[in-house]
Formats: structure tokens, sequence, C-alpha cells
């Protein structure tokens, strides 16, 4: 009996990865992924099946995406292709590696010991990420042939963070000298973007000049 119990849990955890790239949303919801394609890697709880455009099968994968109708694809729980022609690698810890796009194109992802994506790039642009003693993404810098050079500056996204998770703010500027924008955070969850309302009040602006005219 208990080695059939034995097997059916082994069995269990091959179809189901115990683990794939995960996100502090409380203490870090900055940091970044290769790809999300989990419930967890939307900051989703409980049994959800569709969120806004994103529709999840019972184990919580992401299957659809209904804007420009893409489906997904898996194999024993990893996930493997989607419709559009792109084919996903995958390493031991179910991290993804490797993406090759239809067109042929390989973009490469790496991580350090904690499992935190440090690097991402294909042969046109890449990216990197440093992060802090807690784990919580501190610079991203950009670069690639495709990629404007700014000489003479130290161009790159620096992030600092103040508060607790139920009242977490981010503070993040383009370069040293950078005028800083904010967000803030309840539990993990966006409340405020000061980016999002800049976008907005232009916006009124816009509409208000329309009316004036």
């Amino acid at each position: 009996m208990k080695v059939k119990i034995i097997s059916i849990l082994l069995f269990s955890t091959l179809l189901n990865p115990v683990f794939a790239q995960k996100i502090d949303f409380e203490n870090a919801p900055l940091n970044p992924m290769a790809f999300q394609f989990k419930r967890e890697h939307f900051n989703l709880k409980g049994p959800v099946s569709r969120w806004d455009n994103l529709y999840f099968n019972e184990d919580g994968y992401l299957i659809k995406n209904s804007i420009g109708n893409c489906t997904y694809k898996y194999v024993n729980g990893k996930l493997v292709s989607d419709n559009k022609g792109n084919k996903y690698t995958v390493n031991s810890k179910d991290y993804i590696i490797g993406v090759i796009d239809s067109y042929g194109s390989t973009t490469d992802y790496k991580y350090n010991a904690e499992g935190l994506l440090i690097y991402e790039g294909n042969k046109y642009e890449n990216k990197t990420y440093t992060y802090d003693s807690k784990n919580r993404l501190i610079r991203k810098n950009e670069g690639g042939s495709e990629k404007v050079e700014f000489d003479g500056s130290d161009y790159g996204v620096r992030y600092n963070y103040f508060g607790t998770p139920d009242d977490l703010e981010v503070f993040y500027k383009w370069n040293a000298d950078g005028k800083p924008n904010k967000y803030k955070y309840a539990n993990g969850h966006l409340i405020y973007s000061s980016f999002s309302e800049s976008k907005i009040s232009t916006i009124n602006l816009m509409i208000m000049a329309m009316f004036l005219k």
C-alpha cells in the first residue's frame, strides 16, 4: 500500500512540477520573469479560470490569451510551444531558458543561484538585471545592436524600496540624474503609479484643449 501511494505521489509530481520561477510580489513585485504562464505569476490566488484576457486550466496553467488568440501547449506540466510558432525550452527546475520564435530567432534566459532572472537576450538586444541582498530588483540595463547608445551617461533603470509589504513604495528612474517615478503596492498589488497618472493627466489636458478650441 505504501509503495502504491509513493508511486502515485511521484507520478503526480512529474506531471505537476514543484519548481518554476516564482515572484515575491509582497516584497519584490518588480522582479522580472522570462514568461508568465501560471496563475501565481500574475499574483492570482484560488481557482481563477479567467483574468481579463487570460484563461487558465484547472492546474493554474495559462492556456489562452484572447489578445491575438494565442494558445499554449504543455507536456507533463512543462510549457513547450504556442500556436504562434514559439517553442519554449525549460531547465530541470522548470525555468524557461530559451524561446525560439517562428522566424528561428532565439532568446536566451539566465538565472542566478537564487533562481532570479539576470539576463535575457538575442542577437539584437539584451537586458541584464541586478538585485540587492533581499533579492529585489535594483537595476535594469538594456543593450544590443538595436539600442541607442548614451555616451558619457550612467544609463539604466534604478529601483529603490521603502516601507512594508502592506504599504510598499518603489521609486525608479532611468539614469543617475533622472527624475524618479513611483509605484505603490499593497500586499503585492499595484495601487498607484505616477507614470500612469502623468499619462492620464496628459490625456485629460488634450481633451480639455479640444473643448476649448
